[in-house]
């Protein structure tokens, strides 16, 4: 009987085990189903969303961006202005190739925990002025949060990297040319879709 109870009892600590790594998987793709959905908050119609962010001491930066050619990468950062993620954040990059910040806890490195299938449109160059995700080198996949805004052309970053918007004016090219390394962003804001002025309502 010794023996039959051994194995039942291994039974039983098999069944739990299972049953606990079924519920953790389940509460994973939930969490993940959900953080993914957040992602898609500007309507499919939309071509053009125009944004800003103000940086300490520099200026304020226009940019426009495309729903219609990268509508994941331009709901990604739109959420994240939404979500007030970019306020505080320092440039951990800025040299004479490019400007970038969204890093967590403003640290060099990559957001392993936020990443998404690389997104590309052959329509969408690296010419100087344009702003793009950051990608995890290893997974080949684009961050949520990290970006980067291009100061010279970077033709070698095509189809590399995902490239979703513009600066909109010199003004802002200007704010763009003066970014020094851990420059703060003070604030972020949607302007409008489609020309049309943006309304949290």
């Amino acid at each position: 009987m010794r023996a039959a109870d051994d194995v039942s009892g291994t039974n039983r600590v098999m069944l739990i085990v299972g049953i606990v790594v079924l519920v953790t998987f389940i509460a994973v793709m939930i969490i993940m189903n959900t953080a993914n959905s957040k992602r898609y908050i500007v309507p499919s119609g939309v071509k053009k969303v125009t944004v800003e962010f103000a940086v300490k001491d520099r200026g304020t930066v226009k940019l426009e961006l495309r729903n219609d050619l990268m509508p994941k990468s331009v709901n990604d950062f739109v959420t994240n202005i939404k979500d007030g993620y970019y306020v505080g954040k320092k440039f951990i990059r800025a040299d004479a190739f490019i400007v970038s910040a969204g890093f967590p806890n403003d640290q060099a490195g990559f957001d392993v925990d936020a990443s998404v299938a690389l997104e590309n449109n052959p329509d969408l160059k690296f010419d100087r002025y344009m702003i793009g995700m950051s990608k995890n080198q290893k997974l080949d996949q684009s961050s949520t949060k990290i970006f980067f805004i291009t100061k010279a052309k970077q033709p070698d970053l095509d189809g590399k990297y995902a490239v979703f918007g513009k600066i909109l004016d010199i003004p802002s090219e200007n704010v763009i040319d003066s970014i020094k390394k851990d420059d703060v962003i003070t604030s972020a804001s949607i302007i409008s879709y489609d020309g049309t002025p943006y309304s949290a309502s």
